[in-house]
């Protein structure tokens, strides 16, 4: 066998962008949006055409190209494009190799792989694409890789689950441990964690796209996430690990916040998304790549209590948790809700002996009520459906009743405990009762904070009311999960995270407006 060339990038994860665009013209123009990647790899198979894509445009491609430039020509029976013949195939990638690319990408599974190995003209990433989870023929792909010895190895699945990532995840730690740079992870958003993951483990690349909405494959971060959100430049191979579980959670801006604060800190911590609807799943993958801890949303608070070994107070009272710490044993389950919706409200009125109506008996407005009623508050549990919010009344020990009672019943304070008015819900527009019940005397908080300013917001604004954002609730309770997840009681990160968290909802509002 001869020698392959090496992988020239070094050890480092680098962050390769992933262009398919339907001419060169376009592709140029997306040249111009890749500040922070380090390397472009071009999807010739999304062409409209190869007829006229010479050497010679090959070569422009690469020359103004602002990073170094790899090239792939995915066939159809790799789901790619490309549906001609593979002597075509081979010749065209010979040519980009021998264009100046930074690396040509050829599927490991191709007649003429091994020739075209002996052959590089340049650094040559020999992939696998499997539309299956776990698929069964993983350890013989890994094998194969180790005979051929290419640059790099990439493998990859689409996972169902997150926990499905796992064995990939372990295929690339194999190869890297044993001197192949690789990168191996799950497509789809059930795998996006898997992305990252990877990095953390020493992955050759992770493959972004330009922008969010630009992705070339199923669950790519954009590249401004991989840059500023999680900040992937720093992190380093056996970097700490945390996160959050939830679905949905692409809205959510704790990934931001609490990467700010890491990097302010200069900690070796990386917090990390784990997106689906499947908690078995997404509490295997956090133990088995040895997460610190999480932090829960919905729908998981009720259930992720339930199963935690240990529990803090409030908890143990209400029966639902937004953070756990994993211990040899389980984790602990903590709720940081209920301080952080009283000291939100603290900043417009003192909750003693205020009226107040939690609008909502899930896990956060059970925690909210729990810690107004202790913290002196006058506190009715109000929701569509009655019996239900007696019964989270009865573990708050406050009163409760249906929807109703906000028409006929005076409150100083009302907080939205409900996700009615979350953007990217089916409830986006909605409020979660007719606004004409608000005499405009009450203060009005909303526990949802993207957008910022609700349609609850907006009509208690109009009718007068005093209103407090989301922000000022979320922020709260990431510091105090912050101080948990990193072990840290004595750090005080809400200035960093309310920069981190305006700037992103400015950001967001900008492109809404646009």
């Amino acid at each position: 066998m001869k020698r392959r060339p090496l992988w020239p990038f070094g050890s480092d994860t680098r962050i390769c962008v992933s262009l398919g665009e339907p001419n060169t013209v376009a592709l140029r123009e997306q040249f111009d949006h890749l500040e922070g990647a380090d390397l472009v790899e071009i999807r010739l198979d999304a062409l409209d055409t190869l007829r006229d894509l010479t050497r010679e445009t090959l070569t422009d491609l690469v020359m103004n190209s602002p990073v170094p430039v790899g090239f792939t020509l995915r066939p159809m029976w790799q789901d790619g494009g490309f549906d001609g013949d593979e002597l075509d195939r081979r010749r065209f990638l010979e040519e980009a190799a021998i264009s100046g690319a930074a690396f040509i990408d050829v599927e490991l599974d191709a007649e003429w792989a091994a020739d075209f190995l002996d052959d590089a003209q340049c650094p040559v990433v020999a992939s696998h694409h499997w539309n299956s989870a776990r698929p069964a023929d993983l350890s013989q792909k890994v094998e194969r890789i180790g005979k051929l010895a290419p640059s790099m190895a990439k493998l990859v699945a689409t996972a169902q689950v997150p926990s499905d990532s796992l064995p990939l995840l372990s295929a690339g730690e194999q190869l890297i441990m044993s001197g192949q740079p690789a990168t191996c992870f799950c497509m789809g958003e059930a795998g996006k964690a898997s992305r990252l993951l990877a990095a953390g483990q020493g992955a050759a690349l992770v493959y972004a796209a330009t922008s969010v909405g630009n992705e070339v494959a199923a669950g790519q971060w954009s590249l401004r996430e991989l840059v500023d959100e999680f900040q992937m430049n720093r992190w380093q191979q056996g970097t700490r690990l945390c996160g959050l579980i939830g679905h949905p959670i692409s809205h959510s801006l704790s990934p931001a916040i609490f990467n700010a604060v890491i990097q302010e800190q200069g900690l070796d911590v990386a917090y990390i998304p784990i997106a689906g609807g499947d908690l078995d799943a997404a509490l295997d993958l956090a133990s088995e790549m040895d997460f610190q801890g999480l932090s829960v949303t919905m729908p998981f608070k009720d259930e992720i209590a339930l199963r935690s070994t240990r529990q803090d107070d409030l908890v143990a009272t209400v029966g639902a948790a937004n953070t756990v710490v994993f211990e040899n044993d389980g984790f602990v389950a903590y709720n940081t809700d209920g301080s952080a919706l009283v000291d939100a409200l603290a900043t417009v009125r003192p909750v003693e002996r205020a009226r107040i109506a939690v609008v909502g008996a899930g896990g956060a407005g059970r925690a909210g009520a729990s810690a107004l009623v202790a913290a002196g508050a006058d506190v009715t549990i109000v929701n569509r459906t009655e019996a239900r919010a007696k019964e989270a009344a009865e573990l708050c020990s406050c009163s409760g009743g249906g929807l109703q009672q906000l028409e006929v019943d005076v409150f100083d304070i009302i907080v939205n405990a409900t996700p009615v008015g979350m953007r990217g819900t089916p409830l986006a527009e909605s409020t979660p009762f007719p606004p004409k019940w608000l005499s405009g005397r009450e203060v009005v908080l909303d526990m949802v904070y993207q957008p910022p300013n609700t349609p609850l917001l907006r009509q208690a604004i109009e009718r007068g009311c005093t209103t407090i954002q989301g922000l000022e609730m979320f922020i709260r309770q990431a510091a105090a999960q912050y101080r948990l997840l990193l072990g840290d009681p004595d750090v005080e990160p809400l200035r960093a995270m309310r920069n981190a968290a305006e700037h992103l909802l400015t950001n967001e509002l900008s492109s809404h407006d646009d």
